[in-house]
């Protein structure tokens, strides 16, 4: 079942029946993006091959990346499914954060991004709903996983195809300037 969308996206929950029924989340790319054409096709084919090289980064904070391909057309990515909720969602539940454990949380942002980077990753999409928290205890401070690895070429495409129609401005708010002028995304897009 559906579990979210985005400009880009739907995300089901799902489970891999080869291994004990682990759970997992699968990402599949909006239709229209999947059936573009000439420079386009390069920003949906630059998803496929940021995605792939999550592949092989593991980070703490970080659902592990376990597949990415297309399947009759649509591009995909499948990955480790954690117990999380929106940050905007924890925080209207829970109230405002105090400064210490603000602090924490966005720590551990900033290590999983330096990792990524590190690694030669880029994100590209940084924003709440990408933060996700894992559900702790009262008084416990909360735990962070930056999820959507790979789709800041796809939200920089729906920006070039689309910015006119565009109505979610929650969504755009977080964009880098760097995707509204459509310049080479580096590190600094996502801090």
């Amino acid at each position: 079942h559906a579990i979210s969308s985005d400009l880009v996206s739907t995300v089901y929950a799902a489970v891999d029946p080869d291994d004990d029924d682990l759970p997992l989340v699968l990402r599949v790319v909006a239709a229209d993006l999947c059936a573009t054409r000439g420079d386009d096709r390069d920003l949906y084919r630059r998803f496929l091959r940021r995605a792939a090289a999550t592949l092989t980064f593991e980070h703490l904070h970080a659902p592990r990346i376990e597949e990415v391909g297309e399947y009759h057309g649509r591009g995909y990515l499948v990955a480790s499914s954690v117990d999380t909720v929106p940050l905007g969602e924890f925080i209207d539940e829970r109230g405002p954060l105090d400064m210490n454990a603000a602090l924490e949380l966005f720590a551990q942002v900033a290590d999983v991004l330096d990792a990524s980077h590190y690694a030669g990753l880029t994100h590209g999409a940084v924003n709440p709903s990408t933060l996700r928290i894992v559900p702790t205890a009262q008084g416990v401070p909360p735990q962070v996983n930056l999820t959507g690895f790979g789709i800041g070429a796809l939200l920089e495409l729906r920006l070039r195809r689309d910015r006119r129609q565009l109505r979610s401005v929650d969504e755009l708010q977080y964009v880098a300037p760097e995707q509204l002028r459509s310049q080479p995304l580096t590190a600094w897009a996502d801090q």
